[in-house]
């Protein structure tokens, strides 16, 4: 049975580079106050091995200011989110080499859409010059989107009415992000874009997802105590702070979870992996993540250290990174995971290439 299968990566980063620098040392030591006062609050015991890793992971990186950080993009604000999406959707179509008219659709995520009310789905459209019959469609998901996307493609794909899609994934947390927090060296910008199409030989063998919609609300935008539509900015800010902890902690076991799920479907083991494409939500994410999941002969990359956490572009990042590295090769094994505020965590398999 034919699959989805990955063509081409796309990617965009703005211009703009923010290096540690452009913290105040003020600022850092407070950060770094605060987490000291923080670290001699007591806490339960960890339920499982998983959490106990995360747990020390974020204590060795809570060291450093930056929590491992060197630098990160900032898309300025006078330039809308939809043209460095843009940017990478082109970049996406010449690495496939096809022209905007073979695109059949468009599934597109955004952080922060150029307009409220107003998917950035058609404004792409309408700058690639796609075709009228062409679906344009935006989804939700958060740093999950892509795996979300990618599921929808498939089902899009296989129902035999479009032959081709194009993903995108647009991060623009900076924009969100208040300076004097220390999550706001964290995260950056960027853009990606997945061109998909079937093949009998590659693709997705196996996908698994989860809502955890006990975690629900904990990293949102809006105003604390407050509507989002009030008068005020909207800002990140932790609305539940014991979800998120909760999600944080969590992120192992359920990236265990959802991986060896889609591995059982696929028939394939952990030592089948050749390259493992993890979400980038910190310093220590891909390492832990692999240990507890058990991919111990998977290749990778991190990307945090250069361009922060960029969301659902995350693993489109890492597999466009791979590939260009010569790490991730035509035919190689491919686990993915990733998790969205909400919360949703997903895993996939893939054979690399069409």
């Amino acid at each position: 049975m034919s699959q989805i299968a990955i063509r081409s990566v796309g990617v965009a980063l703005p211009d703009e580079i923010r290096t540690n620098d452009h913290w105040e040392p003020a600022l850092t030591r407070a950060w770094m106050e605060g987490r000291r006062r923080a670290a001699e609050r007591p806490i339960p015991p960890a339920p499982t091995e998983g959490v106990a890793k995360v747990r020390q992971a974020m204590a060795d990186a809570n060291e450093d200011p930056f929590c491992g950080g060197i630098q990160r993009y900032h898309h300025p604000k006078d330039q809308p989110p939809s043209a460095l999406e843009a940017r990478a959707c082109r970049d996406a179509l010449d690495r496939a080499g096809i022209d905007a008219s073979e695109i059949d659709f468009i599934l597109e995520y955004t952080t922060t859409p150029d307009f409220l009310v107003h998917p950035n789905a058609p404004i792409l459209h309408r700058e690639l010059g796609l075709r009228r019959d062409c679906l344009a469609l935006s989804n939700d998901g958060v740093c999950n989107a892509f795996h979300l996307q990618l599921h929808l493609a498939d089902q899009l794909l296989r129902g035999g009415r479009y032959r081709r899609g194009l993903l995108v994934q647009g991060c623009f947390f900076t924009w969100v992000h208040p300076h004097e927090v220390p999550f706001a060296t964290w995260n950056g910008d960027a853009a990606t874009a997945v061109v998909v199409e079937l093949s009998e030989t590659h693709g997705l063998l196996a996908d698994a997802h989860r809502t955890v919609s006990s975690l629900a609300c904990g990293v949102v935008v809006g105003q604390p105590g407050e509507h989002w539509t009030n008068p005020g900015a909207n800002l990140a800010y932790l609305e539940d702070k014991e979800a998120s902890r909760l999600m944080l902690e969590g992120v192992a076991d359920m990236g265990a979870e959802v991986v060896h799920a889609a591995l059982s479907e696929a028939g394939l083991g952990v030592d089948d992996v050749d390259f493992y494409a993890s979400h980038q939500a910190s310093v220590w994410f891909r390492r832990v993540t692999q240990e507890v999941i058990g991919l111990h002969r998977a290749k990778s990359v991190d990307t945090y250290p250069w361009a922060g956490s960029v969301g659902a572009a995350n693993i489109p990042l890492v597999l466009a990174t791979g590939e260009r590295e010569g790490l991730l090769r035509p035919g190689d094994i491919v686990a993915a995971y990733s998790g969205g505020s909400g919360v949703t965590v997903s895993g996939s398999v893939l054979r690399w290439g069409i």
